[in-house]
């Protein structure tokens, strides 16, 4: 969890002293919650994050947002052996899309969409 307070002390337009600098979201939670199974489900792991970036500011003047965003991310494993291992994962479960922030009103970038990765991992 974050929580920033950031301002613009000096500028050479005193017009933006006081206002918040372009990008930086004042606020940022990351939870995560998983569940390892045992017994019959033995080896197996589930789990569920939840990502919030709050808004932040378009342009210096503070006049344009960029709204916020929660994603959803589920995960899994399984350890076949004492050896090998099996992860997948989905990252922004919704293919929610959205502005992960701007430098201007004509320069943004957007988040990444809906991922699904797989890898197998052996130890030596």
């Amino acid at each position: 969890m974050t929580f920033l307070e950031t301002e613009v002390t000096e500028d050479a337009d005193p017009a933006l002293v006081g206002t918040t600098p372009t990008l930086i979201p004042e606020r940022a939670l990351s939870l995560r919650a998983d569940y390892t199974f045992q017994g019959n489900l033995d080896g197996v792991s589930l789990g569920l994050g939840l990502r919030h970036q709050g808004p932040s500011f378009t342009n210096t003047a503070n006049t344009l947002e960029v709204d916020s965003v929660t994603l959803g991310d589920l995960y899994g494993s399984y350890e076949i052996s004492d050896e090998v291992t099996a992860d997948l994962a989905i990252t922004n479960l919704t293919d929610e899309r959205y502005v992960t922030g701007c430098q201007s009103e004509f320069v943004c970038s957007y988040g990444a969409g809906r991922e699904v990765s797989l890898r197998a991992t052996r130890r030596w």
